[in-house]
């Protein structure tokens, strides 16, 4: 059919034009979800941190034999790899635990928000409270994949140290810091 054939019958053009509307929304409401495409597909990250080696030994030592074993894995449609000469921000005791594996989707589907009218919770203890009370429990739902806290706020304690005082001691910053990292271990 030409063109032609629609102008010349716009009262036609119209009603298949609404006919075509109406099924499309009837067929809407029958459609399964499992139609409907996902935005982008889920992610699977992997962190490796390598306390005091260069970029090109975290590339061949780490990233290498992580990316032989990558091709077996299912529907993988592509994968990224980046080594640097980053410092580990992370304590000792993490950094031995080895490798963090999460699989995310890079989309925002939900934010939450906590606020309270009582004064005495302030954003810090708000961000303690979710910390502590609601952020695993979001994690466990089944199909969330990952769940963060923006802008946490976490407590903290500043030690503000006397050099005087220190020096009559005979004490230096980092045997303070150490037993300050002793003393502040969470055992389960």
């Amino acid at each position: 059919m030409s063109p032609h054939f629609f102008i010349n019958r716009p009262i036609f053009a119209s009603v298949m034009s609404i006919l075509i509307v109406v099924v499309g929304l009837v067929s809407l409401r029958s459609l399964p979800v499992a139609q409907f495409p996902q935005i982008t597909p889920p992610m699977v990250q992997i962190e490796a941190d390598y306390p005091g080696a260069s970029a090109e030994i975290v590339a061949e030592a780490v990233a290498r034999p992580i990316e032989v074993q990558l091709p077996g894995i299912d529907n993988l449609l592509y994968y990224e790899s980046t080594s640097t000469n980053d410092e580990p921000q992370l304590p000792d005791e993490v950094i031995r635990q080895g490798i963090t594996v999460k699989k995310m989707s890079p989309d925002l589907l939900a934010v939450i928000a906590l606020s309270s009218s009582d004064p005495r919770h302030d954003p810090v203890f708000l961000s303690n409270y979710a910390q502590i009370q609601v952020l695993d429990n979001i994690k466990r739902l089944p199909g969330v994949g990952d769940a963060i806290i923006f802008g946490s706020q976490n407590y903290a304690m500043r030690l503000i140290l006397d050099p005087m005082r220190m020096a009559q001691l005979n004490i230096t910053p980092s045997e303070i810091a150490a037993v300050v990292r002793e003393q502040n271990r969470d055992f389960p």
